[in-house]
Formats: C-alpha cells, structure tokens, sequence
C-alpha cells in the first residue's frame, strides 16, 4: 500500500512541474472549462466538476491538468488503481 502512495505523489510532482510549461499553449476555453471544473470540485459538486474536466480535455487532449484533477478525485473516492490510472496519463 505504501508503494502505491509514494507512485500517486510522485505522479503528482511530475504533473505539477510539467503543467505551467503546457499551460502557455492550453486553448482558453480547456483553461475555463478546468477553472469551472476546480470552482465545482471545491463544492463537492463532483459529477458537474468531472463533467468539465471531460470537457477541458476534448478541447485540449494535451492539457495535463483536467486528467490530474481527475486522478485526484478517484483518490479522494479511495479509487487507487483508477486514481493511478489518469495520474498515469496526465504526465
């Protein structure tokens, strides 16, 4: 258990050094959409929040942080494989 811990945090310091270098080419509106997609997560509104980070990544596939957030919320939901999952995809 401790190892699958120490892989989702290191997934996640990856994630968040790589994310400002891609930022600057995000498409505004995967920008607004994952902005909406957090306001949303931040008030347990969690299939509204999931519903915009699905939509940041269809206007921009290549934007880490929506599939990040995501990740992070099947942690918070104690989802670990599928946690690791979209960390996994978002480096």
């Amino acid at each position: 258990m401790h190892y699958l811990f120490t892989r989702v945090f290191f997934l996640i310091a990856i994630v968040e050094i790589i994310a400002p270098a891609v930022c600057a080419q995000t498409k505004k509106e995967a920008l607004d959409a994952s902005k909406l997609g957090y306001e949303l997560e931040q008030q347990n509104k969690m299939s509204e929040a999931l519903f915009e980070y699905n939509k940041a990544i269809a206007l921009d596939p290549r934007y880490p942080y929506p599939v990040e957030r995501i990740g992070g919320m099947y942690q918070k939901l104690r989802n670990y494989p599928r946690s690791i999952q979209m960390l996994s995809r978002a480096v």
